[in-house]
C-alpha cells in the first residue's frame, strides 16, 4: 500500500527507476493506446474544476488492457480508494502509467513488461460509471495529459478529445514543455 501511494503521487525510488531503465527497452517516445478496440471517454482536466487528470478509455468488459511502455509493475491491488483494480508500472525515466477499474488484473508486482503487453481485463472495479479504463501518466509528481504521446491512428473517437499536439518523450530527456502537467487534485465529492 505504501508504494501504491508513493507511486500515485509520482515517488519513484531510485532503485526502481533503475530497475526500469535495466530492460534495456526505454521505447520509442510514444506511449501505445492501452485498450485496441477502445474509445475516447474523456479527457485530461475534465469534470468538475478540471480535477480528473487522466483519460478514460472506454470498451468491452473483458477487453485487454495493455501496458502503454517498456517498464516493470510497482504496484497491483486494489487499496487506492476510488480506483478498484488498479497496475502502476514503473517506465524509464522515472515515469508511471495507472491502469484503473480493471475486471481483472493478469500481472505480479516485481514483474517486467513491454510496451504491448495484456497487463489486465477491462471491467468497472471501484467507483465507475461503466466499463472502461483510468489511464494515468504520472512523473515527477504530477499528473500530465497521456495523449500528446499516443500515435493518433490508434485512438478511437479521438475527435471528441480535440486537437492535441503530438510529441514524442524520450525517457532520458525533460518533459517536452508543451505537455500539460497539474498536481493531483482530490474529486470534488470527497
Amino acid at each position: 500500500r505504501r508504494a501504491a501511494s508513493a507511486l500515485l503521487t509520482g515517488v519513484v525510488a531510485p532503485e526502481w527507476a533503475a530497475e526500469a531503465a535495466s530492460t534495456g527497452d526505454l521505447g520509442d517516445g510514444n506511449l501505445r493506446w492501452p485498450v485496441e478496440q477502445g474509445w475516447f471517454g474523456r479527457g485530461y482536466g475534465s469534470g468538475e474544476g478540471g480535477y480528473h487528470l487522466a483519460v478514460d478509455i472506454n470498451g468491452e468488459r473483458g477487453s485487454d488492457v495493455f501496458s502503454a511502455a517498456p517498464g516493470i509493475v510497482g504496484y497491483v491491488g486494489n487499496d487506492l480508494r476510488g480506483y478498484g483494480n488498479v497496475v502502476l508500472i514503473v517506465h524509464p525515466g522515472g515515469w508511471v502509467t495507472l491502469y484503473g477499474h480493471n475486471q481483472s488484473v493478469n500481472v505480479r508486482a516485481g514483474e517486467r513488461v513491454a510496451q504491448g503487453q495484456a497487463i489486465a481485463a477491462l471491467g468497472s472495479s471501484g467507483r465507475s460509471m461503466g466499463p472502461h479504463v483510468h489511464f494515468e501518466l504520472i512523473y515527477q509528481g504530477r499528473n500530465c495529459d497521456p495523449l500528446p504521446f499516443v500515435p493518433e491512428d490508434q485512438i478511437t473517437h479521438l475527435s471528441a478529445a480535440g486537437p492535441t499536439r503530438r510529441v514524442a518523450w524520450n525517457p532520458s530527456a525533460p518533459k517536452p514543455s508543451s505537455v500539460r502537467c497539474k498536481k493531483r487534485m482530490m474529486h470534488p465529492s470527497h
